[in-house]
């Protein structure tokens, strides 16, 4: 009964862990599915503003009207010019406007706590590179509450895994409890007694009319 109790936990606790980090990876995979649909729907944004306003507004005021525009985020925007100066550049991302203003970033990437969306735009014919950026600590506060609830209730779920198992290894043994006490009956003086066989189709029901028999 043991041994049956510490399998059924084991195995319990084994598939709650495989499922708790399923769980996890999908969680992580939507946020960043939702980050990353975020960020071009402002990449977008952003296009349609300086599309607008690129041609007919001086670069002071183009960079005033972008650190007002509240929609797009103005903190995590960078805007890069064709000839490789930056238009714009937000104060949470200072760091990739001063390191290498004409390289090649990745469509994504990660830059610390931020994630990153980099694109290279047709804007009236010249090519501006906009990046935009999203602040991950939030995401991340999630995913770590999620693991401290998984930490603190694991203990728990493996304990109550193998009371159950115990439990119902009790169950399960309690009808071969039965047929032993019931052989222990039968003597040289009861040969004629036989086992009660209770029709339930499993091997416990095997058992008895094999016993029956010899």
């Amino acid at each position: 009964r043991t041994r049956l109790a510490v399998w059924f936990g084991a195995m319990f606790f084994l598939g709650s862990v495989l499922l708790c980090a399923s769980v996890y990876v999908g969680l992580r995979a939507t946020i960043v599915k939702i980050v990353d649909g975020e960020l071009n729907s402002r990449l977008d944004g952003v296009d349609n503003f300086l599309a607008e306003h690129i041609l007919r507004l001086p670069p002071l005021k183009l960079q005033h009207d972008l650190s007002v525009h509240v929609a797009l985020k103005p903190a995590l925007l960078a805007v890069q010019d064709p000839t490789g100066q930056f238009v714009y550049c937000g104060a949470s991302v200072q760091a990739l406007c001063g390191t290498g203003a004409t390289g090649p970033l990745p469509s994504l990437s990660y830059a610390g706590e931020l994630r990153i969306m980099s694109a290279t735009r047709m804007i009236k014919g010249s090519p501006y590179r906009i990046i935009v950026g999203s602040d991950l600590n939030f995401q991340k506060a999630i995913l770590h509450q999620f693991m401290f609830w998984l930490w603190l209730l694991a203990p728990l779920v493996l304990v109550s895994s193998v009371l159950g198992g115990f439990w119902l290894s009790g169950c399960a043994l309690e009808p071969v409890r039965e047929i032993i006490r019931e052989v222990h009956m039968i003597g040289e003086h009861s040969l004629n007694m036989r086992l009660p066989v209770a029709t339930t189709g499993d091997d416990i029901q095997l058992l008895s009319e094999t016993l029956n028999g010899m």
